[in-house]
């Protein structure tokens, strides 16, 4: 697997401790980071015969927003279009998959909070725009 070089380094964190949190709970992770040209996936996680995408999202404490609520309409299309995208260069047909979120938060202990919410988007609505 091959990692592009990205600047944000709370971001990078965050995956990291997603994707660890992920194995610690049972999940095998099949990709991090997959692109194409309609979105990109943070984690591909395999957990009971269902494949998983799963989108970090990391916060320092006192930001803006709470991790979760970044999770924007046009993401969430990005996301399905990408899911979609590896389903079939992989030649998946009719796996169970589902969205996941993981929000995570670096709080002022120097101390991570993670919160992991399965099964978050309606496929079939997430692939359309409405924006």
């Amino acid at each position: 697997m091959t990692r592009t070089k990205r600047k944000n380094n709370t971001g990078d964190e965050g995956e990291f401790r997603a994707a660890d949190f992920l194995r610690k709970q049972g999940y095998k992770i099949l990709q991090r980071n997959y692109n194409c040209r309609t979105g990109e996936v943070d984690i591909i996680a395999k957990e009971s015969g269902t494949i998983i995408f799963v989108e970090v999202k990391t916060r320092r404490e006192g930001g803006k927003e709470l991790p979760e609520a970044a999770l924007t309409q046009k993401k969430r299309h990005r996301l399905c279009k990408a899911a979609q995208h590896f389903m079939r260069k992989y030649k998946m047909k009719d796996p169970l998959f589902r969205f996941d979120l993981i929000g995570l938060e670096y709080n002022e202990n120097n101390e991570w909070e993670i919160h992991h919410w399965e099964n978050i988007i309606d496929y079939q609505k997430g692939l359309v725009r409405r924006y």
